[in-house]
């Protein structure tokens, strides 16, 4: 059983087939080639191959390059214009009100653009905290000490608490902290994970019962 979900964002809350994560990839590749002074192409290889070291492209900029302007980045790499791929999901309102525990937000993103876009699903007032970049000094998903801390804040043990994510490296170290973890994998790119998973996130309920991790008062 699990006393506490915490959600990732960013195509888990919403379908990757959205086009709004391809879309922000997009704007990360153009920042880092910009940046470096690389081809998009070659910013892309960098990022694939830092990205499991440092977690965050933001952080390998800044722990290997030098980036300063955090806020810079922050606001090329994120769209405003979020309604051009996503909507108010009644669907996903109902169903988080109707989960029996805790529920929390943990993304990478910063909070402008979470703020944005758990606006424009509807469900904005619907969670305990929402635990963006900023709340571990820009040290977030997979880092130990970010984990640690959401779960002081929450007040629970990792073994009480499910992590809803689309990355495997940020689910691979809560497991490894004792927690429980469940892939979100649209397109089933992830299958050879060995990780659960579900294809979209109004398959959780039936994926809580089903493992008896939750029970819901019918």
């Amino acid at each position: 059983m699990i006393d506490y979900i915490l959600f990732d964002m960013d195509n888990t809350l919403y379908p990757e087939s959205s086009g709004l994560g391809p879309a922000m990839r997009d704007r990360m590749n153009a920042f880092t080639a910009d940046f470096l002074k690389v081809s998009p192409e070659r910013a892309q290889e960098l990022r694939r191959k830092y990205l499991p070291v440092y977690g965050t492209t933001l952080r390998w900029l800044q722990q290997c390059h030098g980036l300063e302007a955090v806020h810079r980045f922050m606001d090329e790499v994120h769209p405003k214009n979020i309604h051009a791929y996503i909507g108010k999901n009644p669907g996903l309102r109902r169903m988080i009100e109707d989960l029996p525990v805790g529920v929390s937000v943990l993304t990478n993103s910063p909070p402008e653009h979470a703020e944005r876009i758990l606006s424009e699903l509807g469900i904005e007032d619907l969670f305990d905290h929402v635990f963006d970049i900023t709340f571990n000094d820009y040290n977030g998903k997979p880092y130990e000490s970010c984990f640690t801390k959401v779960l002081s804040t929450v007040a629970m043990e990792a073994h009480q608490v499910l992590l809803v994510d689309d990355v495997p490296d940020y689910l691979i170290p809560f497991r490894d902290l004792g927690g429980q973890i469940l892939l979100m994998d649209e397109t089933g790119r992830h299958r050879d994970s060995g990780l659960p998973s579900i294809r979209e996130i109004l398959e959780l309920p039936d994926y809580l019962m089903e493992h008896q991790l939750i029970s819901f008062q019918r």
